[in-house]
């Protein structure tokens, strides 16, 4: 099939990168109330009669891949992703030996951000069609949309080695490098993953076009590698080009706070929420700050932060435990029970609510509570201790396959389901025929999807 119109432009530039796959969601219209004959716009009159038109052509020659082509360019054009898909799943099934069509339904499928529909698409691609650089991107951001991240890292290499120059295969690389450290309790035990990601980062910062985002991520690669001087620089360089993305003054604050200058840190907060006073994380951290500033009155001005927090983020554990610890400060117990019983609710897994409420329980004097809360802290304490010392043991043995399956085996005790399977994929990374390793992934494994029709 010739490329008539333009085929590979159908898809909006760029959507193949992670970012990207957001963007018709986002620009989707919403329905709109009806309107009198007089009050209709007579752009959208036009728009109706083209789409008439186009529907026309597809149902006077349904076989001819064109007219699909031109109605799916439509769609796009007014952000329906859904009816894009649609459209591009008939062209992928009418032309099987165009890589494009495929291509192009793979990238609509992950702007309706179905990645597992997709991953099954640019397999496809990629077992075709190997060196196609494009199709092993798609197959990576699937995977990084599935929150597989170290198999999004192994596939962007493969389009890196078919050309180092493009640069979606090394923000795809750098981005699932960075993600899959941070899947970790300590993520620095991932610092070499950490560093190959800014080192990427940085490789593509010069032909990126949002360079905001680029210096971001390099502040939270830098972060979790404790580099507090390039944490500062790359997160005040994403402040000054996108200074209304309220997670960045949060992260920079952070980033100030470790170096110990909470002068700095309450100073980009305020500034943070005069633009975004819907920010819960905004609010946290302030509250953090004024509790160690010394000065009078903070205690109830820290409280008042953390008490919006949990109002704007209430599904957020680590505020709910902040506000308790607030409301006990201002002798609020009954606040404090509630806050902390909310934080054990949402994680059972957190040591930090269970000390609190033996605490708390013993204060409202419900005695068999306070017992047993304190019972399982100290449980959880041995627990999390355990844990490090597994961290470690693996860190320095990697090839010790027993290892990786009591550690992959405990992260699924937490609830963290990739970083259990990451686990067991390191053991096939150092020995490919571990049949430890394929027993234990299979027994994780979920049922798998199901595939397109059209793979």
């Amino acid at each position: 099939m010739k490329n008539r119109s333009g085929f590979l432009y159908i898809v909006i530039a760029g959507i193949v990168g992670i970012a990207g796959s957001l963007w018709l969601r986002a620009h989707t219209p919403k329905p709109k109330p009806a309107q009198t004959a007089s009050t209709i716009d007579p752009k959208w009159i036009e728009l109706d009669k083209r789409l008439n038109e186009l529907q026309a052509e597809v149902t006077a020659a349904p076989s001819d891949p064109f007219p699909h082509m031109k109605l799916a360019d439509f769609f796009q054009k007014i952000g329906r992703a859904d009816k894009t898909a649609e459209q591009l799943e008939i062209v992928a099934k009418l032309t099987p030996n165009e890589v494009n069509a495929k291509l192009a339904y793979g990238n609509a499928l992950l702007a309706l951000m179905k990645p597992a529909d997709a991953e099954w698409v640019f397999r496809n691609v990629t077992l075709r069609w190997p060196n196609n650089v494009v199709g092993w991107q798609g197959l990576a951001t699937s995977f990084y949309h599935q929150s597989r991240f170290l198999e999004a890292a192994t596939t962007a290499r493969v389009a890196i080695s078919h050309d180092r120059m493009e640069p979606n295969g090394r923000y795809i690389l750098a981005t699932s490098l960075l993600e899959y450290a941070l899947q970790f309790p300590d993520p620095k035990e991932k610092s070499r993953e950490l560093k190959e990601a800014a080192d990427n980062l940085r490789l593509v910062l010069g032909s990126w076009p949002e360079k905001g985002d680029i210096y971001y991520r390099l502040g939270r690669a830098y972060m979790e590698l404790h580099d507090k001087k390039q944490t500062i620089k790359y997160f005040r360089r994403a402040m000054e080009i996108s200074p209304d993305k309220p997670e960045i003054p949060w992260q920079l604050a952070q980033a100030y706070n470790m170096t110990g200058d909470k002068v700095a840190a309450r100073k980009v907060l305020e500034e943070g929420l005069t633009r975004a006073p819907g920010y819960a994380g905004l609010h946290d951290m302030l509250g953090k700050i004024l509790l160690t500033s010394g000065e009078p009155g903070t205690d109830q001005l820290a409280y008042e932060h953390f008490k919006a927090a949990v109002k704007i983020a209430p599904g957020v554990p680590a505020f709910q435990e902040r506000y308790g610890a607030a409301c006990l400060r201002m002798n609020k117990v009954l606040d404090a029970k509630i806050a902390f019983e909310k934080a054990q609710e949402l994680d059972r897994n957190r040591i930090y609510p269970y000390q609190q409420l033996s605490a708390v329980y013993t204060r409202l004097g419900e005695r068999e509570k306070a017992s047993l809360a304190a019972r399982t802290a100290v449980e959880m304490t041995f627990n999390d201790q355990q844990l490090k010392r597994l961290i470690a043991q693996s860190s320095a043995e990697p090839d010790n396959e027993k290892l990786h399956v009591v550690l992959s085996n405990r992260y699924q005790q937490l609830g963290m389901r990739g970083a259990a399977k990451d686990e067991l994929l390191a053991i096939l990374k150092h020995n490919p025929k571990s049949a430890l390793a394929r027993e234990q992934l299979s027994q994780l494994a979920s049922s798998s999807p199901v595939p397109p029709e059209t793979k």
